[in-house]
């Protein structure tokens, strides 16, 4: 027989960690002047978020998931949108009109925070208009709020300037966020 009161906590944490993850709630304005509605995944996001990987180019896809991956498959988008709002956040990006689903940026800490790494990827259409680097800059102030030791960027192995980073370029105005602390 089970207990009905056994998992109330854990479902009230779960609550509370979700609720938690909200402060990582804003809008930033790209240097373009792009509104981007950024907030935590949420379960329910499963479907949208399938649909936003389902619009990216081939390309954009290899680099998002390091292979050679051409649907994101459902077991992939539950993880995906069921993270623990701790060691790993996934940040989504909406036009202004929150209807629309721009970036992703998902965040992953090692359990004891002492790395970070993240992977964004961006809609071909609003590509060049500043939507990487802010999505790195928020999930860099994530990660170093989780107080990581160090800090990664994935990296394309043959170009310096992959689609889905927007584009960026080392002459940028906006450094990329590095995180380093003493041991």
């Amino acid at each position: 027989m089970t207990d009905p009161h056994h998992d109330q906590p854990e479902r009230a944490d779960a609550s509370a960690t979700l609720e938690a993850a909200d402060l990582w709630r804003c809008d930033l304005v790209t240097r373009s002047g792009l509104v981007l509605r950024i907030r935590p995944v949420r379960p329910e996001d499963e479907v949208a978020l399938g649909d936003f990987f389902s619009h990216l180019a081939p390309a954009d896809l290899r680099f998002r998931f390091l292979g050679g991956v051409r649907e994101v498959s459902h077991e992939r988008l539950v993880a995906m949108t069921r993270v623990d709002h701790r060691a790993t956040e996934h940040f989504l990006a909406f036009a202004e009109d929150g209807g629309t689903m721009i970036a992703a940026a998902m965040v992953a800490c090692d359990p004891l925070t002492k790395k970070a790494e993240v992977a964004i990827s961006v809609r071909a259409e609003d590509k060049h208009k500043g939507v990487a680097w802010e999505m790195l800059r928020h999930a860099a102030r994530y990660a170093q709020a989780r107080a990581p030791r160090r800090w990664n960027r994935w990296k394309a192995a043959k170009t310096a300037r992959p689609s889905s980073w927007n584009g960026s370029r080392a002459s940028s105005p906006s450094p990329i966020p590095t995180i380093r602390r003493s041991s």
